[in-house]
């Protein structure tokens, strides 16, 4: 989808000044917190798709 990858482009540009390192922690902890829940609603997509599919 073109409007989450602008998404996280956006999220890269508005940090990009970012110097403090504490807050480059904090950004990067978020963003992997991301990256699994992102994990996570594919994982579960397919899961529901599979059980669909092959369950009912």
């Amino acid at each position: 989808d073109g409007r989450s990858i602008l998404f996280f482009l956006n999220a890269f540009w508005r940090n990009r000044n970012e110097t403090d390192p504490e807050k480059i922690k904090t950004l990067i902890a978020k963003g992997d917190f991301i990256v699994k829940e992102l994990e996570t609603l594919y994982y579960l997509r397919k899961y529901r798709t599979l059980k669909q599919r092959y369950y009912q």
